[in-house]
């Protein structure tokens, strides 16, 4: 702690702390520490555009040139976290308007590229040639090396209040002399963290110390963090299991500020916090059947066009995303297959129904649910095209399957794109191959829109409800 003292003795002062639009530099050079080699390849940089849904946004694309080298320029009007992405590489880092980064980043890109799955990846912390005393990835660095000494060493003294206490006050010494905003909420609620565990029996007191008060706290990543520790299961666990809250009668009602004033009660009401702990709750039994899809969505939509807070309109567009995700009437999600031979766009078929089905190729019983397929895309040939994926983790069980098919024209192999499952929320397993359900299935309409999110398979009598559409 004493060399951080030491180092940490520059001032630092408040960036762009009026919000003016600035340059952001971000450059380097790309190499394989096993020979793999990253030339004219493509380099996105992205932010989290918000803590609670965790939706990233693609803020710039380039590309590397010839030698593996890239330069990019972003705008930027506050610091932002952010992702450096290649590919299966990422690099995290923090951006401030007016800087310069320079980035070089080693991975192992030629074993990434034969690595398959959720979990294929390198992610990891940027290194920074250029870091220096008082700059904002330094000082979050420096204060998160302090932390995790601290947790490490102290055994069970971290579960002493006092003990804790004495730690943080020293951290709050070493960091007093810098002015930066972003990093002061984020030694806040770094030091809200770190007391968070040993003063769980004071909730209240902790709640009024961080968040009764608060504002823009949606805006700093430690801040939520904190924050979606604290509120977790807020509502889905406290205020949703009593059968008697009014809260349940305002939501069906649609009375938008009865429920913020329901969702968490205290005297001095804060509305932006608690559109932000509505917002969460919302979130997260956005999957659950407790209240209608449409009374959440209404509800949504209400705060959207209520909030004096633009940065609760993009959460509340990204709950309502995640909500109506592959639900009648919402796009379907696109879906692009390349290897070998074979490039398949789903958007290519448009102006035509659209049958997929994603299914395992070792499914003997698949082969039956094929003559029927094989039915269907004959007997409407004019209206309707399938497509069938098959999602195995090998692809000689795929092949395999696919030499014994006579119409192999729309049989496609998902190629291990971890997106495309997640699209569709397809499990991926790692088990047994007896132990799973294989098949799901989608039907989506002219204009690319999902008609049904959970179609029927051609044994269970799709056939009908494709009729119904077509005859309408």
């Amino acid at each position: 702690m004493k060399t951080f003292l030491v180092i940490l003795s520059f001032l630092c002062f408040s960036v762009n702390s009026f919000g003016i639009t600035q340059s952001v530099i971000i450059k380097g050079s790309v190499t394989g520490t096993n020979g793999g080699r990253y030339l004219n390849q493509p380099v996105n940089i992205s932010i989290i555009e918000d803590f609670i849904t965790n939706t990233r946004k693609v803020i710039k694309k380039g590309f590397t040139d010839e030698y593996g080298n890239y330069n990019l320029s972003v705008q930027l009007k506050k610091t932002q976290f952010a992702i450096i992405t290649l590919k299966k590489v990422e690099r995290t880092l923090f951006l401030s308007p007016g800087k310069s980064y320079f980035v070089n980043i080693t991975a192992p890109i030629k074993d990434l590229e034969n690595s398959h799955g959720f979990f294929a990846k390198d992610v990891r912390k940027a290194v920074i040639k250029n870091l220096y005393p008082g700059e904002i990835n330094f000082l979050i660095d420096s204060l998160e090396r302090m932390s995790s000494t601290f947790l490490y060493t102290s055994g069970s003294k971290r579960r002493n209040y006092k003990f804790v206490k004495l730690f943080t006050d020293s951290v709050q010494i070493t960091f007093k002399s810098f002015k930066n905003q972003f990093f002061a909420k984020y030694l806040d609620f770094k030091i809200a963290e770190l007391q968070m565990y040993v003063l769980r029996q004071f909730r209240d007191e902790f709640a009024n110390s961080y968040f009764d008060n608060s504002s823009g706290l949606s805006d700093n990543i430690q801040g939520m963090q904190v924050f979606n520790m604290f509120f977790k299961g807020h509502m889905k666990n406290g205020i949703q299991t009593l059968d008697k809250s009014p809260f349940h009668t305002y939501i069906l009602k649609g009375d938008l500020n009865r429920m913020l004033a329901e969702v968490y009660k205290k005297n001095n009401f804060n509305k932006e916090l608690n559109e932000l702990i509505l917002l969460k709750g919302l979130f997260e039994i956005s999957n659950s059947y407790f209240y209608r899809k449409s009374r959440i969505n209404i509800t949504l939509d209400k705060l959207i066009n209520s909030t004096a807070y633009p940065k609760h309109i993009i959460i509340a567009n990204n709950i309502k995303k995640h909500l109506n995700h592959l639900s009648s009437g919402y796009p379907a999600p696109l879906i692009s297959i390349n290897y070998d031979e074979v490039n398949f766009n789903l958007g290519d078929l448009k102006g035509k129904y659209v049958y997929i089905c994603f299914f395992k190729a070792w499914n003997t019983s698949f082969e039956k649910e094929v003559e029927i397929i094989d039915y269907l895309k004959e007997r409407y040939k004019d209206e309707l095209e399938v497509v069938c994926i098959a999602t195995d983790i090998e692809r000689k069980t795929y092949d395999s399957f696919l030499s014994k098919q006579l119409n192999k024209k729309y049989f496609y192999y998902y190629n291990h794109n971890p997106k495309l499952l997640s699209d569709y929320r397809i499990k991926d397993f790692r088990v047994q191959k007896s132990s799973i359900s294989s098949e799901k299935y989608f039907l989506v309409g002219p204009k690319g829109n999902i008609i049904y999110g959970d179609a029927k398979s051609p044994s269970e009598r799709f056939e009908y409800d494709l009729r119904k559409i077509i005859l309408k």
